[in-house]
């Protein structure tokens, strides 16, 4: 009998050993995920072993980060063996780690074998590897009130060329994704470098279909966010173009009816072509909503469903190429009862309103001094959206010198009205071509039209004789050569040509600001205010003092333009915010 309980006891020792339980560390790198409010968790045939749960269960398990890393931990005791197990971003089956890389994939799930205590390497959760090293920085934004155009979404700013990218503020390279089509956009971006970034979101893939950042998260019109260690960086949930979430409640889907007046551009290209509209809510595609003229009275028009949501948009005359609208974007607001029809009031297409009578062709002289440079190949050209029946046909009008004295010159016949343009130096054999471009920001020389291009202005408006434009030094807004300072009409038409030293106090205003300048001889100034659509909202005529106030009143917040011109034809323009 002795001997019966001596061999029970050792058999029993025997599975005792057997199952020996062993510290097991499991981590995964969660920085390059937006980890779930929910919370992270591990699951598998592991769990009951372990005594944490039923086995495959994905809410039993959680993992914590402890020390705020990024890197998710838990410590399991576990016989020796071999499991199978996955992460789950979540609660729920279907938030789990999906295609698990084909060199850790053991039937849809990680393996682990234990043959004692262990600590299993760290990897990035989704994938085999570690994640890069760096500051990741994950960009997400939300889309639901946009219609996110052919060219999907992207995210520019000055943190691309420390991720690796080519270059900073390119709208193209930087592509986001909904992966799982609840339409918040994300991409995660591996840093070399800490600092202050600034970016914005572009739901296409060229300047113009970007978001407008409203200031109160803004600087300098973009968004920022500071990167200080390699912990992970999310940027804030954000709707597209606002700072705060896009709304939870259920968004009405309206027809809107667009129409536009085509008769001057018509007459302005001398070429019949088609009429596009294109906007933040179809990302600014050029061709993809054409617009009909079916009883040929030149107005042209469409009819979008579109959700309710705060909209950017142009018409584009196609005679063979895109001529945009020039100036600032048109703005709406689409609001009302779902299938409700909205009908957008009839504009001429580059005007605000209603067309006017065509203004009369002057002639303009173009003149730049390149005594600076060594003439490209083909000469000096000049080119803008004063062209027809295109614009900015970069290698069509060559400048010449005739008398050799460095200031290449050209004239031209121009419809009156306000345009941008810019000087080459070289020409090219592809007419869209920037290769010999000005490169120069003129917005903030002073001498710049306030588009998203940063060309020269050139303002034609209520001109009624002849011009000689001053001849600028390529690339610069100054003007070296005696004799060579413009010779206007009815008006300067040149930005800030004479106006001298203004302060604007406050800037951004609340209530009222504060306009003051310098005029010791008491001539007449007038005070136009417009708003980013180029209406006309405020204006002061025949001030004679150095000070002026300049009441908000009703008007909304946001962008404004404040252009001030004195009795002897000189001008300038100054950015103004209403907060």
């Amino acid at each position: 009998m002795k001997n019966f309980f001596l061999s029970l006891l050792a058999i029993t020792g025997l599975g005792l050993t057997a199952q020996a339980q062993v510290p097991v560390t499991f981590q995964v790198d969660m920085r390059a995920k937006v980890v779930s409010p929910l919370g992270l968790h591990i699951a598998g045939n592991l769990q009951s072993a372990a005594g944490v749960g039923n086995d495959w269960d994905p809410a039993g398990t959680q993992v914590f980060d402890a020390d705020g890393d990024g890197i998710y931990e838990i410590t399991l005791n576990l016989p020796t063996g071999t499991y199978l197990y996955k992460y789950v971003n979540g609660n729920a089956w279907g938030q789990d780690e999906n295609a698990i890389p084909a060199p850790c994939n053991v039937g849809g799930n990680r393996e682990v074998v234990v043959a004692g205590a262990m600590t299993v390497p760290v990897h990035a959760y989704g994938i085999c590897d570690p994640n890069p090293a760096g500051n990741p920085v994950i960009f997400r934004v939300d889309m639901k009130n946009q219609t996110v155009g052919a060219n999907g979404v992207h995210v520019a700013g000055n943190f691309q060329a420390a991720a690796g990218l080519p270059g900073d503020w390119d709208p193209a390279t930087a592509a986001l994704s909904d992966p799982d089509g609840d339409q918040m956009y994300e991409g995660v971006f591996w840093l070399n470098a800490t600092g202050t970034y600034q970016y914005k979101f572009v739901n296409g893939n060229a300047w113009g279909s970007d978001e407008a950042v409203p200031a109160a998260c803004a600087i300098t019109g973009n968004r920022f966010i500071d990167v200080l260690n390699d912990s992970g960086y999310v940027t804030p949930n954000v709707c597209y173009g606002d700072c705060s979430p896009c709304p939870t409640g259920t968004v009405d889907t309206l027809y809107v009816a667009f129409a536009v007046d085509m008769r001057n551009a018509l007459k302005k290209a001398g070429v019949l072509g088609t009429t596009q509209i294109a906007g933040n809510f179809q990302g600014w595609n050029s061709t993809a909503n054409q617009m009909d003229d079916a009883d040929g009275d030149s107005v042209y028009t469409t009819v979008i469903r579109l959700p309710e949501s705060n909209i950017q948009y142009k018409f584009i005359h196609r005679p063979n190429c895109d001529n945009w609208e020039v100036g600032s974007n048109r703005q709406l607001t689409i609001a009302g009862n779902p299938n409700d029809t909205m009908f957008i009031p009839l504009v001429c297409y580059g005007e605000p309103g209603p067309c006017s009578p065509l203004p009369r062709i002057v002639n303009v002289t173009f003149r730049v001094d390149m005594n600076n440079e060594i003439i490209g190949p083909g000469g000096v050209v000049v080119a803008g959206d004063f062209q027809t029946p295109c614009n900015w046909v970069k290698n069509a009008i060559v400048m010449s010198d005739a008398d050799g004295n460095g200031i290449y010159e050209v004239t031209m016949p121009i419809y009156g009205g306000q345009y941008g343009y810019k000087y080459f130096n070289g020409v090219s054999t592809d007419p869209t071509s920037d290769q010999y471009a000005e490169s120069s920001n003129f917005d903030n020389l002073g001498c710049g039209a306030n588009d998203f291009g940063h060309n020269r202005n050139l303002n034609l408006t209520n001109v009624m004789c002849d011009t000689l434009l001053p001849a600028f030094v390529f690339n610069e807004c100054n003007i070296t050569v005696p004799g060579q300072q413009a010779v206007p009409c009815n008006t300067s038409i040149i930005k800030g040509l004479a106006i001298g030293t203004i302060a604007i106090t406050p800037n951004p205003f609340n209530n009222y600001t504060t306009v003051t300048l310098t005029n010791p001889t008491g001539i007449a100034y007038n005070f136009v205010l417009t708003n980013v659509a180029g209406q006309v909202v405020n204006r002061i005529s025949n001030v004679r003092s150095e000070e002026v106030t300049i009441h908000k009143g009703n008007l909304p917040a946001g962008l404004y333009f404040l252009t001030i011109m004195n009795e002897k034809g000189e001008r300038t323009s100054q950015k103004l915010v209403i907060e």
